[in-house]
């Protein structure tokens, strides 16, 4: 289901074209499309704890698959740009509700000795649709208009829905609506720490990848094809990183494994970004990529053994707003640093972020 839902945003990078020339408008309102899809999916993010004040978080998870479907089937049939936005908004605004339940509820069905694999496993869904998303969208396009892969998407969505329903449930509540304590969850530092955390884990993820192509080429030479094979390549080997770093979790801590995935990514991003040769350059960022991608099971699989049964919801939606802001942030400031100087001061900055915000973990003591 993550992966689904996921997916029902990375389709849009390889129909934008398309949308673009159909409707005629410019490529300032055709990128803005991701920004409503977003914006929106940052609402269903906050809002998806207050929700779960009046519903359950199996409720919820199913209402907002629900509007996916329908938000994806109503844009196929969109004519004009002002029609979109809106079901741009609504679309990531049902995206949004699922972490903070969708999470909750998946832990909730196995051991906590478990919960380091199990979000490992299920961190493996983001990059598999980076993966093959694009690759489908590209294959439909070739026979049919960006309307027929949407609707596709939307009718995808409706098969999976009575999967959704079997097996979305809670042991421990199954039907009682959930009501958070936030006293207790804002008064716990480590939930902050954890919010920061993924605020930087972000930039170097998402935020150094967006720009990743632009300074290949415009800072080490690389042609803008070499470059996006080069992404691309990196990108089919960190698939499984998730698994492996929610085993080694279960095995030697989370915090331990946590700082070493921390320091690593932090020392692969500052090398990456010295070096210049295309060799170790392409080394480091497939060594930096990996790693990264192993942080936010960790994360999340902490992230549900620190907040406890009540406030799970809230604090995935809480963490996951900084991670938010911080992939729509670092780009445009990259791309600042960029201008006066170069993308490699900005990167190297974010490697020390990195390594030196282990410290902050010294509050799990």
């Amino acid at each position: 289901m993550w992966f689904y839902n996921y997916s029902s945003r990375t389709i849009f990078s390889p129909i934008l074209p398309s949308i673009e020339t159909e409707l005629g408008i410019t490529h300032g309102r055709a990128g803005s499309i991701f920004t409503f899809v977003y914006l929106g999916s940052g609402l269903g993010l906050v809002l998806a704890g207050s929700l779960q004040r009046w519903f359950s978080s199996r409720r919820l998870l199913i209402l907002g698959h629900g509007v996916l479907i329908l938000s994806l089937g109503i844009f196929s049939f969109g004519q004009t740009y002002g029609f979109l936005v809106p079901i741009c908004l609504l679309l990531g605004f049902a995206a949004g509700i699922y972490p903070p339940c969708g999470i909750p509820l998946l832990v909730e069905r196995f051991p906590s000795d478990n919960w380091a694999k199990i979000m490992g496993l299920h961190g493996t869904a983001p990059p598999i649709s980076l993966l093959t998303v694009p690759l489908m969208a590209a294959l439909l396009l070739k026979v049919a208009s960006w309307r027929y892969v949407t609707l596709l998407f939307s009718l995808i969505g409706i098969l999976l829905l009575p999967t959704l329903i079997k097996f979305t449930t809670s042991p421990s509540a199954p039907s009682s609506p959930v009501r958070p304590d936030y006293g207790s969850l804002f008064r716990d530092k480590r939930i902050w720490v954890l919010a920061i955390l993924m605020g930087i884990g972000a930039s170097a993820n998402i935020g150094i990848y967006a720009i990743i192509p632009l300074f290949l080429v415009s800072e080490r030479g690389f042609t803008l094809i070499g470059a996006n094979q080069l992404l691309g390549i990196t990108r089919v080997v960190g698939v499984g990183v998730p698994l492996v770093a929610g085993f080694l979790a279960d095995r030697f801590g989370y915090i331990r494994t946590l700082i070493v995935i921390m320091i690593f990514t932090g020392a692969f991003t500052i090398l990456m970004a010295l070096a210049h040769a295309e060799t170790p350059l392409a080394v480091f960022l497939l060594l930096q990529t990996s790693t990264i991608i192993g942080f936010f099971a960790v994360c999340y699989a902490l992230i549900s053994r620190t907040a406890g049964p009540m406030n799970r919801g809230p604090a995935v939606a809480l963490t996951m707003v900084f991670s938010a802001t911080s992939m729509a942030l670092t780009p445009w400031l990259l791309g600042t640093i960029a201008d006066h100087y170069s993308f490699s001061y900005g990167i190297v900055a974010i490697g020390f972020m990195l390594i030196f915000s282990t410290i902050l973990l010294r509050v799990f003591r």
